[in-house]
């Protein structure tokens, strides 16, 4: 129980250190929804100004983590989140175990803070169709290319070690076996967007919030969005801030099958992944 606490409070404070730069942020209309929807602007020529390195830096460490963070599932003693790494090495220690929990634990909701928070940057700079462009060409199209070209070799390769790492069976009769399975009613009945679904559930996000930007009255949004950033501000200067994200973060990880975020393993949207990481994205766009 204090292990996924402190992994929690570790994260948040870290999270809210860059919350606190919130003064570095060129916002010179952020209210005047109109003029952001007619706007006609380049992308290109917005999104190399006013870079934040932090956040930079923040994105490198944690991809890094990730690579190392599935590099050491093959090397844990334990299922993590109940799913079984399809190689097992002989070699397993505890140690990996440690490492993977707590990498877990706060990686994914970073991502999800980042995005928010720079999606809305950006929407504020490029106006809204050709954020809705960038988001095409950078996100959706991606996502629907690998999901009919990367995601079915996932399920190959994890397929393959599974049967290669739990039997004695001959090559021959494994390349059998996942030939019969491809074919099979299973593959497509359990077909899941495997490790994109990162981008899956940004792309859910983004829709959502793109729903609440235009389809809100104006003189509400200008209000609404007012008072949020007046509350913001307040509460980044108050020692408080960390709980605004952990009481409810603790809240929603009851929801999970294990003390920790679990990986989504359907193509459908889940109600508790949404509200786990709606949270950070919502909260790194409104700053």
């Amino acid at each position: 129980m204090i292990s996924p606490l402190f992994n929690v409070l570790e994260t948040h404070t870290n999270i809210f250190k860059i919350l606190c730069q919130k003064n570095l942020r060129e916002r010179n209309e952020p209210y005047q929804i109109n003029s952001m929807l007619e706007s006609n602007e380049d992308p290109s020529q917005n999104m190399t100004q006013d870079r934040i390195h932090a956040l930079d830096n923040l994105r490198a460490a944690s991809m890094l983590l990730v690579i190392f963070g599935h590099s050491a599932m093959s090397f844990v003693t334990i299922k993590i989140n109940e799913i079984s790494w399809p190689i097992q090495d002989i070699y397993t220690h505890k140690a990996f175990d440690v490492f993977v929990i707590i990498a877990h634990t706060f990686v994914m909701p970073i991502f999800f803070f980042v995005a928010g928070y720079l999606g809305r940057t950006l929407y504020i700079k490029i106006g809204f169709h050709a954020f809705v462009e960038h988001k095409l060409k950078k996100i959706i199209l991606p996502l629907l290319a690998g999901m009919v070209t990367i995601v079915p070799l996932i399920h190959l390769s994890a397929l393959y070690g599974r049967l290669i790492t739990t039997s004695h069976a001959t090559e021959p009769n494994v390349l059998k076996t996942i030939y019969d399975y491809f074919l099979s009613e299973t593959f497509f009945s359990s077909y899941n967007s495997a490790h994109l679904w990162f981008l899956w559930y940004l792309v859910l996000f983004y829709f959502l919030t793109i729903l609440v930007v235009c389809y809100t009255p104006r003189f509400l949004n200008t209000t609404m969005m007012r008072r949020v950033d007046n509350a913001l501000e307040h509460i980044t200067s108050s020692a408080l801030k960390p709980l605004v994200c952990i009481i409810p973060t603790i809240s929603i990880l009851y929801l999970m099958r294990v003390w920790g975020p679990d990986t989504p393993t359907s193509i459908l949207p889940e109600i508790r992944f949404i509200l786990l990481y709606g949270l950070f994205f919502s909260i790194g766009w409104l700053l």
